[in-house]
């Protein structure tokens, strides 16, 4: 798998759902919880949906649920998508109370019980992803996707690339994906002086410098990092992966 070539899908999301990142990169399935009524949130959210508190926390929560509908996407308005129609997804009724849109594997069937992971997208996103719970009903005859290699699940033996590791939530996902076992990590920071003085390469982790006047991804990114072209097929693929942990 590699997020360097061909298209990925919506690359726009909210800084609330950087947690999703975050949970994809450490292999936990975390969704926010209000520490004032205790409610669990899905969508990720700024203030409670129940009470409007503020304090929302992390934390891992129950992978199971129920799936209450499905609907298999024929059409598209994105060419990441358009390339891989049929496309399934369907919302779960959680364990923890809210219903939750996911990427439905093989199998999953409307009323059956599934279990839920985060996973990485090809556009470097946490998203959830949703398997049978009994894994009888993933013989299902289906030639419509995500499958399995759509997304990311183990990154050990893999060499990764964290857009932002100067960021709190690079800080996080560095340190997840070197005790999920990588092979190297590259941690792009930002600036127009050269690496922080603080960074220090070594091991399985290699600091490099990014523009701040450039988003991931594009061919000027990749240019100011001194990567290769991704839009060059002989340069081959430097990553497995890459996490996007800019704000």
């Amino acid at each position: 798998m590699t997020t360097f070539n061909g298209t990925h899908p919506a690359h726009a999301r909210s800084v609330a759902a950087a947690g999703l990142v975050r949970g994809a990169a450490t292999g936990r399935f975390i969704l926010q919880r209000c520490q004032d009524c205790s409610k669990v949130q899905y969508p990720p959210r700024d203030a409670c949906h129940n009470c409007l508190g503020i304090e929302l926390v992390w934390e891992d929560a129950d992978r199971r649920g129920v799936l209450s509908a499905k609907t298999t996407i024929h059409a598209s308005n994105e060419p990441y998508f358009q390339e891989r129609l049929p496309w399934t997804v369907g919302t779960v009724a959680s364990q923890e109370g809210p219903s939750i849109l996911a990427h439905l594997l093989k199998g999953c069937l409307p009323g059956e019980p599934v279990l839920m992971d985060l996973r990485l997208d090809p556009a470097g996103r946490g998203v959830v992803v949703a398997r049978p719970a009994n894994q009888i009903l993933a013989s299902s005859t289906s030639h419509s996707r995500p499958q399995e290699d759509d997304f990311l699940g183990d990154p050990s033996g893999m060499r990764i690339l964290v857009t932002d590791g100067c960021s709190m939530l690079g800080h996080f996902v560095i340190a997840g994906l070197l005790g999920r076992g990588v092979k190297a990590v590259t941690a792009g920071c930002p600036g127009n002086e050269g690496v922080c003085p603080e960074h220090e390469a070594g091991g399985r982790l290699n600091w490099i410098t990014v523009p701040t006047d450039s988003a991931w991804p594009s061919r000027e990114w990749n240019l100011a990092a001194q990567l290769p072209d991704p839009d060059s097929l002989d340069e081959g693929h430097v990553f497995d992966a890459v996490f996007d942990t800019t704000a």
